[in-house]
């Protein structure tokens, strides 16, 4: 399966919790990240994306690679994305 988007996420636990975020205008939880920016690398991608969407600055010292996972993008039907956790 070849991915259409690359997208970074970041899987945050602590105190037996897991980090989620849900867009106002959907029900669906996900990991917090995005889309991989031109000439972007991943960690910087998530990093990015956790200012952006949760105002939370984290080192990238912080970020370990757990698994890349591919399936059909979230509302772009017939695309395909990977998923890329935890740089």
């Amino acid at each position: 399966m070849q991915p259409d988007i690359i997208c970074a996420n970041g899987v945050f636990c602590a105190d037996g919790k897991v980090l989620l975020t849900r867009e106002s205008k959907n029900t669906a939880y996900y990991f917090p990240g995005g889309k991989v920016g031109v000439g972007e690398t991943l960690t910087q991608t998530l990093q990015r994306e956790l200012k952006e969407e949760l105002s939370l600055v984290v080192s990238p010292d912080r970020f370990k690679w757990a698994f890349t996972h591919c399936g059909t993008a979230y509302n772009q039907p017939g695309k395909i994305v990977e998923f890329k956790v935890n740089p």
